[in-house]
């Protein structure tokens, strides 16, 4: 049993942690942000003026829109892919096939431990001579590297819900397996697919190497278009990283607003 003692210090122990971890977190993007709008900051703490200039060029920026655009496609469309290639293989596997499962941490390991530069060099070795677009070797790669954070979470959610169990009882009433699937399954395990999709969404919306190695400034993303403008000004750069938060935030966001609102719905 802890006593009352020992409960304040770990109470106090956890609040000191946690706000270490925010001053560590907040802290470079606070000066990110205050670079972003200072029109000079070299000898003081604080910027020596304030203004909007940056964030004004930004928007007047249509390479920006085009980037943001870009971006936003690539990571849509690597993670939908994701979902619709590992979330019914991960349930076929973990219900049907278990002992097939390692093959799942197999090909999660190798996509965790290869380099991007590494992958993009095998892939342009693989496919260069047969005339694929490289923008496509770009998205299968997207869809490929989300087995890790797909499949961990599709498979959690199957393991909460004891999806052998319902299946088992589904297909003894006499569900067809691909109803049990539709109807049974995928409706109870949306949140963590949902929940592993944005944290993908989110880590391709950052991605950089694999499209950089591959297809370059043919076709840039946000990433490529803020290397692109470092040499410009670093408030201008500034400005590009804040609008890229505030913009992968907002996503985040409307995605977990979105979600919660559907499962509202289905409990009334």
């Amino acid at each position: 049993m802890i006593n009352t003692k020992q409960h304040k210090f770990f109470t106090i122990f956890y609040a000191v942690v946690l706000l270490a971890v925010l001053v560590y977190l907040l802290v470079p993007l606070s000066a990110t942000l205050l670079y972003s709008i200072a029109t000079s900051w070299t000898t003081s703490i604080f910027p020596e003026a304030y203004t909007v200039k940056w964030f004004a060029e930004l928007l007047k920026d249509g390479q920006f829109y085009a980037a943001m655009g870009r971006t936003i496609l690539l990571a849509l469309v690597g993670t939908f892919g994701s979902i619709v290639l590992i979330v019914p293989t991960v349930y076929v596997l973990y219900v049907y096939h278990t002992h097939w499962l390692w093959m799942m941490d197999s090909l999660q390991i190798m996509a965790f431990s290869v380099p991007a530069v590494i992958s993009a060099m095998a892939l342009m070795s693989a496919y260069s001579g047969l005339g694929i677009p490289m923008i496509v070797l770009v998205i299968g790669s997207y869809i490929v590297g989300g087995i890790p954070m797909i499949q961990l979470g599709t498979r959690n959610a199957l393991r909460a819900i004891d999806a052998k169990v319902l299946v088992e009882s589904a297909e003894i009433l006499g569900t067809s397996k691909f109803t049990a699937f539709t109807k049974i399954i995928l409706p109870n395990i949306k949140k963590g697919v949902i929940a592993a999709a944005l944290f993908r969404f989110s880590t391709l919306f950052g991605e950089f190497g694999t499209l950089n190695l591959l297809v370059g400034g043919d076709f840039p993303n946000i990433q490529i278009f803020l290397r692109q403008n470092m040499t410009k000004s670093g408030h201008y750069t500034a400005a590009i990283s804040i609008s890229y938060f505030v913009i992968v935030t907002l996503m985040t966001v409307i995605g977990l607003a979105l979600t919660n609102s559907v499962t509202r719905k289905e409990r009334k």
